[in-house]
């Protein structure tokens, strides 16, 4: 039986893309297996924080370096968009800097934080499913702290998967205040779609970092980095208190896929029509740091 390809909207480029997923036949034989060994290997790679930490130590080596090059032609990175730097391991190319000119703020809008592949949610009261119809987790579940869960139960959602091959760094989508950074502990399990479409509490479950904020416009906004397999650090460079301007740095992954997950009060912005149409057919659009939620023309 041929497997399904993960499909997404490249929405520059106004085509539907087939994702090529670095380690693909390892996702697959751990999250499309449900045999003891795979299960086995599964609670080793995301439970053990030593095998995350091993491989967060082989990425930050110097030998690590010599996989650049096959990375970049594989997946196809535009180094353009990045300062050109001599990058002394994996990892130091993973984290890498983009140039002061490669992103364009979207200067009147509410902006997508990070570059991914995102999902769109005006009511998160109204999803129908995550990834696959009927598959749901609920905001309560997903924020630990019920009076702050309350502030967005009938919220907008973004959620924003950070593959291996994106620039890892995020950034504030609005002119806000840090209110309040929080850590949570968790599991490393992957969150890409060919381990959610068969376990969506991964994202509950797995290690976070909350971080709110608070904007004379919009209200509270509340952003979640969710650490995923071979996440070596949840990195927040934001400070508690300290005020900071739409586009500005927030923090950056380590080593491995990631997620964002941004979350506004009800009626606090209404999300562009057309990012909401694919979310609703369960596809992801892929968009850079900078662009518009309100107007993504």
């Amino acid at each position: 039986m041929e497997l399904s390809k993960i499909k997404v909207f490249d929405f520059k480029n106004q085509r539907v893309i087939e994702e090529k997923v670095p380690g693909e036949s390892v996702l697959r034989l751990l999250y499309q297996n449900d045999t003891y060994s795979a299960l086995t290997l599964q609670r080793l790679m995301c439970k053990n924080s030593l095998v995350s930490r091993f491989i967060s130590w082989l990425m930050k080596s110097p030998w690590s370096k010599r996989s650049i090059r096959d990375f970049v032609r594989d997946y196809g990175v535009k180094l353009g968009d990045f300062q050109d730097v001599d990058y002394k391991s994996f990892n130091d190319f993973f984290i890498r800097k983009l140039r002061c000119d490669a992103r364009m703020l979207s200067k009147e809008d509410i902006i997508v934080p990070c570059d991914g592949r995102h999902l769109f949610y005006q009511n998160t009261a109204d999803i129908k499913g995550i990834y696959v119809k009927g598959q749901m987790f609920s905001v309560q579940e997903l924020i630990p702290d019920q009076n702050i869960a309350s502030l967005y139960k009938q919220g907008i959602m973004i959620i924003s998967r950070l593959a291996p091959v994106d620039y890892h760094r995020f950034h504030f989508p609005i002119d806000c205040t840090v209110k309040n950074i929080r850590k949570i502990k968790g599991t490393l399990h992957s969150v890409n779609p060919i381990a959610l479409k068969q376990r969506l509490k991964n994202i509950i479950e797995n290690k976070k970092v909350f971080i709110e904020l608070e904007s004379a416009e919009y209200g509270n906004v509340l952003m979640i980095a969710v650490g995923a397999t071979h996440v070596g650090s949840i990195n927040i460079a934001a400070k508690q208190s300290k005020r900071y301007k739409k586009g500005d740095e927030l923090g950056y992954f380590s080593f491995g896929g990631s997620m964002i997950i941004t979350l506004f009060q009800n009626d606090m912005l209404t999300i562009d029509k057309k990012l909401i149409e694919y979310t609703d057919n369960q596809m992801e659009v892929l968009l850079n740091m900078g662009t518009s939620l309100t107007n993504c023309e």
